[in-house]
């Protein structure tokens, strides 16, 4: 059987090499880019001779084991766990996600406990229980000054979208920390590949 699938991303390649390995189809795999990997493409930069995440930090984190052993038999991995400081107006740096001490920071304040951060929130958000767009649903969680200081203006500057542009899924998925976790994931397994996540697709796609 000849098969053709768009897009060369991550479900595209693994239907693609699934098909041609254990159905022995005839796979012509194409995508609208000059290359594969999708959005987790990662060239190395001509002048730095480093890998770099052209469309935005792709991590690997999942709860799966099944889907670790299945891409383990394509790459190696190593540790790694995100922590991310943003840059405060004040030239501050503090964690996100948004956490306890993210806030303090920012407001001058000492909140020492979830409920006290809870509560804090429940004054600076936007009550919204059918958010129609990523805006309205950061403003409902942070209110609008944190959700332009952390979200609107990384948005714009990475995908030139605004806020009120995007679907809620987008922004739903990102954690809500009430205490002090600095760590960006909770999941079991957080690494990266340790060629870099083109020579994982190259060997994905390599049937």
């Amino acid at each position: 059987m000849q098969v053709l699938i768009v897009g060369a991303g991550f479900a595209g390649a693994v239907i693609a090499r699934e098909l041609a390995e254990k159905h022995r189809c005839e796979i012509t795999l194409i995508d609208k880019r000059d290359h594969i990997a999708g959005n987790a493409y990662d060239p190395v930069h001509p002048n730095t001779g480093q890998r770099y995440h052209k469309y935005g930090p792709h991590i690997f984190h999942t709860n799966s084991g099944d889907i670790v052993d299945y891409l383990s038999q394509f790459t190696s991995w190593l540790p790694y766990q995100h922590k991310v400081q943003a840059i405060l107006p004040g030239g501050m740096a503090a964690p996100m996600p948004i956490n306890r001490v993210t806030l303090n920071t920012h407001y001058g304040v000492e909140l020492t406990d979830e409920q006290a951060m809870r509560d804090f929130l429940d004054k600076v958000r936007v009550p919204n229980d059918k958010p129609a767009n990523a805006l309205e649903y950061l403003q409902s969680v942070y209110g609008v000054e944190l959700a332009e200081l952390f979200f609107g203006r990384y948005t714009r500057k990475m995908w030139g979208l605004d806020m009120l542009d995007m679907p809620v899924s987008v922004v739903a998925r990102l954690p809500v920390r009430y205490g002090n976790e600095v760590d960006y994931f909770n999941d079991e397994y957080q690494c990266m590949p340790a060629d870099g996540y083109l020579a994982l697709f190259e060997r994905l796609l390599d049937h």
